[in-house]
């Protein structure tokens, strides 16, 4: 016969599950690679949590005990000192380790933070979770947060109202909503996957989950049996799925498991005497539970500053030896601002005072960033946009890698180019001299390669795209907004038939070659060599240390203004990123081998000194826009090295038509 849990509303096992949702959580944002799946972590929290709120709500209208005021007091005291303590100190040491655009980001964050809608924020103004911008943003994480927060102030008063005028229909009526939301969660995981993730309406399933079994238990009186094989399988489900189930894959499977395991495991952990409820009722699965708030709140703002703060010492950052400052920091937030403020009822006014210098520190970083002045650097010219052939160009749009550079506006009879011809510029004779194949480094030397089409009256088109493969046959990137599958696949079709009609003397392939592989190549490679082309790629520049960020803004952060005729240096890449840069180094070499037809142009001495220094700024020209693109002045030192190339690969086609 089952033991029954002890009658007091306390549950260790609960506490053990949280310790069970943040260790996945904090080691996947360790980059450990066995654990692809552990932000799901993230998930059994939301699970909990309806469970827990609900029942808390259900027992105080049982005891005509509820009033919203108490409520969100409670909620108040619950959250908000630990949060905002952590936004306090997180943005000021941001200030010193953060420059340009990333102070901004903290800033607004920090807002988004304190008023609830850090996944709003985070959802209509970055690149998304699995984005390039997530490492350089502190307060990511606090997206949850802020989901769990709306739902407490909805969930009470949509309650309260059943409660009021349809009593008995309160487990139909949180079934129907989570029913909706788990429709619309559905749905929403292919068409819109960014919006799926961070708000509520697609996440109130999982809240609902935990609230379905609390009203079940509440209005059937029902108190389920320990069943050791349920709550087995339960921890089971929800741990598989943290080893078995990385991103790419993990919706919509993942989190069903997650979540139907959370229930289980609320639902049946509970007989004493079982191996699931000993072990999260451990002292110390329990401990790790009972901080796992503020450890939540700590492990990310802690990697993302050493992260940030390693980069611009060229260092990489050593992510197990920050473990144990992790653990300090939540253990002393733990005890010294959530015990002291959880039940202390005059909480209202230290909020409020908390809230304002949270609010004015991000304020002021906001501030910091809008009052930049460019004002002594030259314009800093981008021209790759009016060479983007993709059909949507919401890559640009918003990008604050382009504050105070200009990248003019593509054509609007370019707007539907690429089904045809490109983006065709025709200064000669004849048919297509030269066809650019290109992603965002195709755009970086477009501006280039026209001036020097012109000189040399030569017709060249560009197939062109931000953020686009220049290889064929590839499966396609779901994650790229600028092209359905259907454009895709024509884009595809329209440059092979493109390379076969007009048998270009020369085609360029530009990329980011350290994203590319051997396999990839194959096809187009194949084409080229069966309609004689020649064939040239451009060394990609020389790689600066600050990541995906302005180079305007970095300089002006660093201090850097501009001399006269005189050419100042960065840091180039740490030496672990160098690793990946030398990947697309061989693999140019590699293809120079394999195909006789295909050459390089060596541009990196013009740009590298010492051989770890990289230019930025000649006189007031800033060269790069931000640390793997070239701005339209840095791509211009050099053209004359690309001309060379161009005219000679030209003559040697013409040879090589004529015979021997």
């Amino acid at each position: 016969m089952n033991k029954p849990v002890p009658s007091s509303d306390y549950r260790p096992e609960i506490d053990g599950l949280r310790a069970v949702a943040v260790i996945p959580v904090v080691l996947f944002h360790m980059d450990y690679s066995w654990l692809p799946g552990g932000y799901l972590g993230v998930d059994v929290f939301f699970v909990i949590s309806g469970f827990l709120i609900t029942s808390l709500i259900l027992k105080d209208h049982d005891r005509n005990l509820f009033t919203y005021p108490r409520f969100w007091l409670r909620r108040i005291r619950r959250i908000f000192p630990a949060l905002v303590v952590m936004l306090i100190l997180v943005s000021i040491a941001g200030q010193f380790v953060f420059a340009g655009t990333d102070t901004f980001a903290l800033g607004t964050s920090g807002v988004a933070a304190l008023l609830s809608f850090a996944n709003i924020a985070f959802w209509r103004l970055t690149d998304g979770y699995w984005g390039t911008t997530a490492g350089t943003l502190p307060l990511l994480h606090t997206w949850s947060l802020s989901v769990e927060e709306q739902f407490y102030f909805i969930y009470p008063v949509f309650l309260g109202l059943l409660f009021r005028f349809a009593r008995k229909w309160i487990l139909n009526a949180v079934l129907a909503v989570a029913l909706i939301s788990f429709a619309m969660y559905v749905y929403g995981i292919s068409h819109h996957p960014a919006a799926t993730f961070y708000l509520l309406p697609t996440r109130a399933w999982e809240l609902a989950s935990g609230c379905l079994l609390a009203i079940a238990q509440w209005r059937y009186s029902w108190r389920p049996k320990g069943n050791s094989l349920l709550a087995l399988i339960g921890l089971l489900a929800i741990v598989m799925s943290y080893h078995f189930l990385a991103k790419e894959h993990a919706f919509p499977g993942a989190l069903t498991f997650v979540v139907a395991g959370s229930v289980l495991v609320i639902a049946f952990a509970t007989d004493q005497r079982s191996y699931v409820y000993r072990l999260l009722a451990a002292p110390p699965v329990v401990f790790v539970g009972k901080i796992s708030y503020s450890l939540y709140l700590w492990h990310w703002p802690i990697l993302v500053l050493a992260n940030n703060h390693c980069r611009s010492l060229g260092e990489a950052s050593p992510h197990l030896a920050l473990l144990p400052l992790i653990i300090a920091v939540s253990v002393a937030s733990y005890y010294f601002v959530e015990k002291t403020t959880r039940h202390r009822e005059k909480i209202l006014l230290p909020a409020l005072v908390g809230f304002a210098v949270s609010g004015v520190i991000s304020g002021l970083l906001i501030l910091n960033y809008l009052v930049l002045d460019f004002s002594d650097y030259s314009t800093v010219r981008f021209e790759g946009r009016r060479y983007d052939v993709a059909p949507v160009q919401t890559t640009w749009e918003g990008s604050e890698r382009f504050r105070g550079i200009q990248a003019p506006m593509r054509d609007k009879a370019h707007q539907d180019a690429y089904k045809t011809t490109g983006i065709l510029k025709q200064y000669g004779a004849g048919g297509v001299d030269v066809m650019v194949l290109g992603d965002s480094h195709g755009l970086m030397w477009a501006g280039v390669l026209d001036e020097i089409a012109e000189e040399l009256k030569l017709n060249i088109s560009f197939f062109t795209a931000a953020a686009t493969n220049p290889f064929i046959g590839l499966a396609f990137d779901e994650s790229n907004k600028n092209w359905t599958a259907e454009d895709r696949l024509l884009f595809d079709r329209i440059r092979i038939a493109r390379i076969a009609e007009w048998k270009p003397k020369l085609v360029l392939i530009l990329t980011r070659w350290s994203s590319r592989s051997m396999e990839q190549t194959h096809v187009l490679f194949r084409a080229l060599q069966e309609n004689q082309c020649r064939v040239l790629t451009i060394e990609p520049p020389p790689e600066l240390f600050f990541g995906d960020n302005s180079t305007l803004l970095e300089l002006s952060w660093l201090k850097m203004s501009p001399k006269e005729s005189v050419r100042q240096y960065v840091r180039s890449i740490t030496s672990k990123d160098r690793e990946r840069y030398d990947s697309g180094t061989r693999l140019i070499s590699e293809l120079e081998q394999r195909y006789h037809f295909f050459q390089c142009i060596h541009i990196s001495d013009l740009f590298l000194r010492d051989n770890n220094m990289v230019v930025v700024l000649d006189g007031n020209r800033v060269l790069y826009v931000d640390d793997d693109h070239l701005s339209q002045d840095g791509a211009l030192m050099a053209k004359d090295r690309i001309k060379t190339a161009i005219e000679s690969e030209l003559r040697h086609h013409s040879r090589g038509l004529q015979g021997p």
